[in-house]
């Protein structure tokens, strides 16, 4: 992941730094692990609203720049060019 900046520093500690938390994209929420602050969510339900700062490992991050660059490329393509297999 060298290069690539995916997060905003997080500000609690103002800068880029992995901590020991949940990864909170695709693994077992029961496993700490290396990972990157990626943002503050917050969403609206039934009982309210809920908001908490999310976190993910690499690889998880690895997998959403992916997902981020795909959809990025679809949109930038003209429009007789987009959704041609």
């Amino acid at each position: 992941m060298r290069g690539l900046r995916l997060t905003t520093p997080d500000p609690e500690r103002r800068q880029d730094e992995r901590t020991l938390d949940r990864c909170w994209i695709g693994c077992d929420p029961e496993v700490k692990r290396a990972v990157m602050w990626v943002g503050r969510a917050t969403l609206s339900g039934v009982a309210g609203d809920a908001s908490a700062d999310v976190y993910a490992c690499d690889a998880c991050l690895a997998h959403l720049y992916a997902m981020a660059r795909a959809a990025q490329y679809e949109r930038d393509r003209p429009e007789h060019l987009r959704n041609v297999s």
